[in-house]
């Protein structure tokens, strides 16, 4: 039992030091490699083939989730993370654009005509 729980830390340690900066290429050779060895550690401790089978597949997730997980932190966060930054830096520019067109709170001016020579400035450079 305690050869598996070896080759599990191991495959998480191959896939967490793969993540940093190997390519899925790596990750499937380590893959291939660690079932290999895995197969071998465990016939000679004595497993059967069917919990051996078992063990190989979860330590071959195990090293995969790990890479991913590696990856994921080192590109700055997850997906979802990323799109919510987005979403809040199109927020930001919406407030911002408001404010370039005077309307920083919404309440209209005093005389209600602050912005119509502006309009008819631009409206006679448009073409006909």
């Amino acid at each position: 039992m305690t050869a598996a729980f070896v080759l599990l830390a191991l495959s998480a340690a191959i896939g967490l030091a793969l993540g940093t900066s190997f390519s899925w290429l790596a990750i499937l050779v380590s893959s291939v490699a660690l079932a290999g060895l895995s197969a071998a550690v465990l016939r000679i401790a004595g497993f059967s083939a069917l919990s051996g089978i078992a063990i190989i597949v979860v330590c071959s997730t195990v090293n995969q989730l790990a890479y991913v997980l590696r990856v994921t932190l080192a590109n700055g966060g997850s997906k979802g993370a990323k799109n919510s930054s987005r979403q809040s830096s199109r927020c930001e520019g919406r407030t911002n654009l408001k404010q370039l067109h005077g309307e920083f709170d919404g309440a209209p001016s005093d005389n209600s005509q602050g912005n119509i020579a502006h309009k008819r400035d631009r409206n006679e450079n448009a073409p006909i």
